[in-house]
């Protein structure tokens, strides 16, 4: 019951944004004109450009958290293997986190946060409340997986990509939380072949 108000909050605090436009960024005019003095030059070496790119990792980074920590509670609802059960219960744990920490560095940004996910995670959940007990655990297993993944690449990226002290700092705690996960996943699919 913790988790899922945890749920609630954190999902109460996201909103819709995607690197391809299809949804919106919202910015305060403060943190827009943070680090411009009054000639409208720059005090500080991180452009408005890179934290938009920031805060968009910084979103896309918490919703994909929610979906685990949903995705995780399915798991252990819906799973008959005691591991893969396990698997949503460290999703939980872990990306409960990680998400608190993603929203106190959106707050210190400023970044003014909608009610939504963004829809591709929000399509995967939907996905998963309608899947079949039977067929749920390999299904499960395999999204995290190429989940998992993806998200390393992405942190990856990120790290090379920004100018922010914070965000660096937070990829470099994450990325290595990232790769146990997939190590995990990666001994639950070798179980399962």
């Amino acid at each position: 019951m913790k988790h899922f108000y945890s749920i609630i909050i954190i999902s109460g605090l996201i909103f819709t944004s995607c690197a391809n436009e299809q949804q919106k960024e919202t910015y305060s005019n403060r943190s827009m004109n943070e680090g411009m003095d009054t000639t409208g030059t720059s005090r500080d070496t991180v452009s408005i450009n890179d934290r938009k790119e920031d805060s968009t990792f910084l979103v896309q980074a918490l919703s994909g958290g929610v979906m685990e920590i949903r995705l995780g509670e399915l798991a252990i609802k819906m799973s008959k293997r005691k591991s893969t059960q396990q698997l949503g219960k460290m999703m939980i744990q872990e990306h409960s986190k990680s998400n608190e920490e993603i929203i106190q560095l959106l707050q210190q940004q400023e970044i003014t946060l909608n009610d939504t996910l963004i829809k591709l995670h929000a399509s995967k959940i939907k996905d998963f409340e309608k899947e079949k007990i039977a067929d749920f655990d390999a299904k499960y297993i395999k999204e995290m997986q190429k989940d998992h993944r993806e998200n390393i690449s992405r942190f990856e990226s990120q790290l090379s990509k920004t100018n922010n002290t914070t965000v660096k700092d937070f990829v470099n705690r994450m990325l290595p939380v990232l790769r146990n996960h997939q190590n995990h996943i990666e001994t639950l699919v070798k179980e399962e072949m």
